[in-house]
């Protein structure tokens, strides 16, 4: 499913089940009560979970990424559904602006790259770079003769 997630949402059905829209200004968006079963819903767990794949390979992201990664996927499902829906006013295009602007900022801030590491691996380098330092230092202090 989480291949999905790039794509646009799927077409609705004919079925009685998908009559009822959900559109870019719905009270259910902005209260984040999206049922999984829905076509919207379906599509924002799919780029959740690509996006939790994208920053935390094999792994969970942390917090702060996770906040990141659902606010993200609000804005991205919201400009799906407006540009669905097609930008009638100029309320519309201001929104679509704010959103596409909101989505990319909080996109860039999860990193365009994949993450390869663990978020302590850097730290761990630099921190076995400066011991290696400070004992070359030590080393070389000791190997000079004193007068």
């Amino acid at each position: 499913m989480a291949g999905n997630a790039s794509e646009s949402l799927p077409d609705r059905g004919a079925t009685k089940a998908n009559r009822t829209s959900i559109g870019p200004h719905s009270r259910l968006l902005a209260r984040g009560t999206l049922s999984g079963r829905s076509r919207e819903g379906r599509y924002q767990r799919a780029v959740e979970a690509a996006l939790a794949q994208h920053v935390a390979p094999g792994g969970e992201p942390t917090i702060t990424q996770r906040l990141l990664i659902r606010r993200a996927t609000k804005a991205l499902l919201q400009l799906e559904l407006l540009d669905e829906a097609g930008a009638k006013t100029e309320h519309d295009l201001r929104l679509a602006a704010s959103l596409d602007n909101r989505a990319r900022l909080m996109l860039r801030e999860l990193g365009l790259a994949p993450t390869t590491a663990s978020p302590g691996a850097a730290l761990a380098a630099h921190r076995t770079r400066l011991l290696a330092e400070q004992e070359a230092r030590e080393r070389a202090a000791a190997a000079e003769p004193t007068a």
